[in-house]
């Protein structure tokens, strides 16, 4: 009898069987036009192309690319570091002259140090042309603490 139950269970009752996502983050954007929501932690389901337009369900998109990692609020100045994905060289921007104690550490992805050395004015230039395809982590500090940490991506 138990096992009536359960087939009949399974077979008439598809819809308790729910399929749930624990996510932590999400939201929807909507206009005239169209509208899109996303869940942070769900997978890819399926990929829609027309002429001029890829959309592919889900949030883990393989071309999204996060380039900063940390960094402390209220500087009085601004960091950035471009272009990244880099092939040969990487630019390290300074939005305020006069800050000589800063200093970079470009890292592997095992922590190692690879380049370590001061910011040289408003703009420097990080080497990357004898450096291998894959992912670095530039830190920039003042000697103290860790004022950004930007993710980098290596191309040829």
């Amino acid at each position: 009898m138990r096992k009536l139950i359960f087939i009949f269970l399974i077979a008439y009752c598809p819809h308790l069987i729910a399929q749930q996502v624990v996510a932590t983050a999400g939201s929807s954007f909507s206009a005239t036009t169209g509208s899109i929501s996303f869940t942070i932690g769900e997978s890819i389901a399926q990929t829609m192309t027309s002429t001029d337009k890829v959309l592919t369900m889900g949030f883990q998109q393989p071309l999204i690319t996060v380039s900063i990692i940390s960094e402390l609020k209220y500087l009085g100045y601004e960091i950035t570091a471009f272009p990244n994905p880099v092939s040969d060289e990487l630019n390290l921007r300074l939005s305020k002259d006069g800050l000589n104690e800063l200093q970079y550490f470009l890292c592997d992805m095992n922590g190692k140090v690879i380049i370590q050395k001061y910011l040289e004015g408003l703009i420097t230039k990080i080497p990357f042309s004898q450096l291998p395809s894959g992912f670095y982590i530039l830190k920039i500090t003042d000697g103290i603490k860790e004022i950004k940490t930007f993710k980098v991506i290596k191309q040829h």
